[in-house]
């Protein structure tokens, strides 16, 4: 029987779900990033079933200390789903790997717990509607707030847009005080 590494464990295993790998995996998370992936998941779940605030989210914010982060997480999904213009790649629950969508959520969230608004719109004007990105910016940076009262900080990577940000800023400070 040939050697089955940890490369064609992980390829069977993703079958199973119909997820595809991807080079960050959940094992490799913080405890903060684990449970907000966790939350993009499960919320997607029962918004596929029709409850997408069902109880074992109520419960997941419950535990983590967090129950004023439910109503600003679900603001901030549903303002995904009514303005997004294309289809994200947010996996099940049972998928081991992080999506590039579900990583630009929580650099978003991350963002914002730094009240760094402009990378936090950037994320999500890569995949909003203009009025849809303030919605979901509003309350991710009241989840951020949330998430930081309970000791839950999201480390900071690397955001959608940070460079193209910083060199907007770079560029001319007078013009970004005019805006």
């Amino acid at each position: 029987m040939p050697d089955q590494g940890p490369t064609a464990q992980t390829t069977d295993m993703t079958a199973e779900h119909g997820c595809p790998p991807q080079a960050r995996g959940v094992e490799t998370l913080a405890v903060a990033e684990r449970f907000l992936v966790w939350c993009l998941r499960q919320w997607v779940e029962g918004w596929r079933a029709g409850l997408p605030d069902g109880r074992v989210l109520h419960d997941g914010f419950e535990a983590a200390y967090l129950p004023d982060g439910l109503a600003p997480f679900d603001g901030m999904m549903r303002a995904v789903v009514a303005g997004t213009q294309r289809p994200l790649d947010v996996r099940c629950l049972r998928c081991r790997f992080v999506s590039d969508d579900e990583s630009m959520f929580l650099n978003a969230v991350a963002a914002g717990q730094r009240d760094r608004d402009d990378l936090m719109a950037l994320a999500f004007d890569e995949f909003l509607a203009p009025a849809a990105s303030g919605v979901a910016a509003s309350s991710a940076l009241a989840l951020g707030s949330a998430m930081t009262a309970a000791g839950l900080l999201l480390p900071l990577t690397a955001v959608p847009g940070a460079a193209r940000a910083a060199a907007v800023r770079a560029a001319n400070r007078g013009l970004r005080l005019v805006q």
